[in-house]
């Protein structure tokens, strides 16, 4: 009986501690998923915070109806997650608050987790037709509709804040990257920071080649408000980072990569992890481009991992130096700190 007791007040302590944080869901006037349902996305507001972790939520990337709703022998097969997000995932490890997650930088801040229903990356605004069906590439009007509706209606005061974070893994980092610049106006107090996990940036020659007109057309224009020239022909992206970084310099940046991510080369970079190994460690690739930028920190791990801070098991990582992907983090939010 005594066993009993106890296993049910551990179960009522977890229940009570694991989801900490209380999510409300707000839907954004006129912003939509992939298959055209009202997007919302999800608040958490602590009153005794002055600090802001914006999450750009990761998943893929789409381009035809295969990649977007996917049909394998079992039925529909949904290749990237294209609907209304019923909830932020519990794995989620700067966002969730689980029980004894609470070893990062974050877990004292307000919070606004953006869900990725669209299937490019954040960053297109157009209506496809694939097949028939109906597919809204309105990843970026959902992202600049969600600042302009949670300002106006005062839901969070974005003038009082004085740390915002923007995080992103895998689709999610290259959300982040491509709406820093905007998102600064909202925040013209705060020390910002931005951790880009995972963005790939060093793909094949052939990487573009998969995407319709359309989605090219959208990646130009919303690269090119972030400082990037895209250029169709090559999928190296990393190469051309430097007016990005230029461009950013109100964020302290930190990026993460790993040599061989496996995602980033062989599923979506129609590259080999030894191809991509190499462009990373290029004297073009990420780190060689950011050392010329005091505002830029990049850790590269050695392996063919894909995200590390999404999952508080894989943010022990270490890097070719031997530091933890949380220690990182840690050292790219207190240099914030101290710059001006």
């Amino acid at each position: 009986m005594k066993t009993l007791i106890a296993f049910f007040a551990f179960v009522t302590l977890v229940t009570q501690t694991t989801f900490a944080r209380n999510w409300d869901r707000i839907e954004i006037p006129g912003a939509v998923c992939g298959d055209g349902l009202p997007y919302s996305i999800f608040v958490n507001k602590k009153a005794d915070s002055k600090n802001l972790l914006v999450e750009f939520m990761g998943g893929g990337a789409c381009w035809d109806f295969g990649t977007c709703f996917g049909v394998d022998l079992t039925g529909i097969k949904f290749r990237t997650w294209m609907h209304p997000l019923p909830e932020v995932p519990f794995y989620s490890y700067v966002t969730s608050d689980m029980m004894f997650w609470n070893d990062h930088p974050f877990k004292d801040d307000s919070a606004v987790y953006l869900p990725y229903c669209t299937g490019d990356v954040f960053a297109a605004d157009h209506v496809a037709d694939y097949s028939g069906f109906q597919t809204y590439h309105q990843g970026y009007r959902n992202v600049i509709a969600t600042f302009q509706y949670l300002a106006h209606k005062k839901i969070l005061n974005f003038g009082k804040v004085e740390r915002l974070t923007a995080f992103g893994a895998s689709a999610g980092a290259i959300g982040a990257l491509v709406h820093l610049k905007n998102m600064e106006p909202y925040f013209p107090r705060a020390k910002k920071i931005a951790i880009i996990d995972s963005a790939g940036l060093h793909f094949g020659p052939t990487f573009w080649n998969k995407f319709t007109p359309r989605l090219v057309g959208d990646f130009t224009q919303a690269f090119a408000s972030a400082g990037l020239t895209l250029n169709p022909n090559d999928g190296f992206v990393a190469q051309y980072m430097g007016p990005v970084f230029a461009n950013l310099r109100q964020w302290n940046i930190g990026l993460m990569q790993a040599t061989r991510d496996q995602v980033m080369s062989t599923v979506f970079g129609e590259i080999s992890p030894e191809d991509h190994r190499r462009l990373v460690l290029s004297d073009r690739g990420i780190a060689a481009v950011a050392k010329n930028y005091p505002n830029t920190s990049v850790w590269i791990s050695d392996s063919d991992m894909h995200t590390f801070m999404l999952l508080r098991s894989t943010s022990h990582k270490e890097d070719m130096e031997n530091e933890s992907a949380i220690n990182f983090v840690n050292s790219v939010v207190e240099r914030s700190s101290v710059l001006k």
